[in-house]
């Protein structure tokens, strides 16, 4: 039987950038896939490029109802509710797959509770155009045995793996969902949860996904207020309660936040001041850095690929 796979994609307003992502989908060279487009509530031109493909029955056009939770993590638990398939590539609608992603990760599977990874790049737009790139030699381009050990490579190498990087099993994910009351570093709690469930994380070095990156990141778009930073400092400490208390990523990542907010919200930072006590000190969080940009230098490279290479 041919492993089928669910795309679940949620959008908003992304009309300009969502026909690429689709037809991303479409050029898959393995072909046993559906793909569930749920609209967050839409006011551009989205429902029209999605129109475009519905002649291909595989995609389907799902519109959020008024009476459920917005927001992409809701969407991601629609899509999930109705996927039939045997694994789950979640997919933002303005980021790309490569074309043999599915063929090529599916090869490698070698249970239903594998996790599979790519390799990744972005695309930024640049003098009037698109530049693509791809990463190369990044410390998470390498099989887990341990799935846990990828949580302490994030931690010791500042890095992580995009969301749409991972093809899942949906094993898995059948007793878990995102959480709708985050906002931001939804996927980091997801991924957590699903990872540790697994029995190993297998590379594939062949296939790649692309994240777009235009006028300013979107996380850092979404911390604007001290609200977004109360949801980002909720997710870290459900995070915690999944990783462990004192695990090295959390560590580092209420240092970061520490960072971030000291000078923006102090009275923030004193409403939480139990979570930030075991904060990695500032002195070891610099030198760790430090050492990890020394190793970026020598070992990972930032390769330029054409539109050619993607279709």
């Amino acid at each position: 039987m041919i492993t089928k796979v669910s795309v679940i994609i949620p959008t908003l307003n992304r009309g300009h950038t969502l026909g690429k992502t689709l037809a991303s989908v479409q050029r898959q060279t393995h072909q046993n896939w559906e793909c569930l487009i749920i609209d967050d509530g839409s006011t551009d031109d989205t429902e029209n490029t999605i129109q475009r493909f519905l002649n291909d029955e595989r995609f389907k056009f799902i519109k959020r109802k008024n009476s459920q939770i917005r927001g992409a993590a809701s969407c991601r638990n629609i899509g999930l509710e109705l996927a039939t398939g045997d694994c789950i590539q979640f997919l933002d609608s303005d980021d790309i797959l490569e074309k043999h992603k599915f063929q090529r990760q599916l090869a490698i599977s070698s249970s239903n509770s594998t996790i599979l990874t790519s390799k990744w790049g972005k695309i930024v737009f640049k003098n009037g155009g698109e530049q693509i790139s791809l990463y190369e030699n990044l410390p998470t381009y390498r099989n887990f045995n341990n799935p846990q050990e990828l949580f302490k490579t994030y931690a010791h190498r500042f890095c992580y793996l995009p969301i749409h990087s991972f093809l899942i099993p949906k094993k898995l994910i059948d007793s878990s969902r995102w959480n709708e009351q985050l906002t931001v570093n939804d996927d980091g709690d997801f991924i957590s949860r699903i990872v540790l469930k697994s029995d190993k994380i297998l590379f594939c070095e062949d296939t790649f996904v692309l994240y777009r990156r235009g006028a300013g990141n979107r996380l850092s778009k979404s911390l604007e207020t001290p609200k977004a930073y109360e949801k980002f400092i909720l997710s870290w400490k459900i995070m915690e309660n999944n990783l462990g208390k004192n695990h090295l990523l959390v560590r580092i990542a209420k240092r970061d936040l520490y960072n971030q907010i000291s000078s923006k919200y102090p009275k923030l930072l004193q409403n939480e001041k139990a979570f930030f006590a075991d904060a990695m000190p500032k002195w070891e969080y610099k030198l760790r850095a430090h050492l990890s940009k020394v190793l970026d230098k020598f070992q990972v490279k930032l390769v330029s690929i054409r539109e050619n290479d993607i279709v």
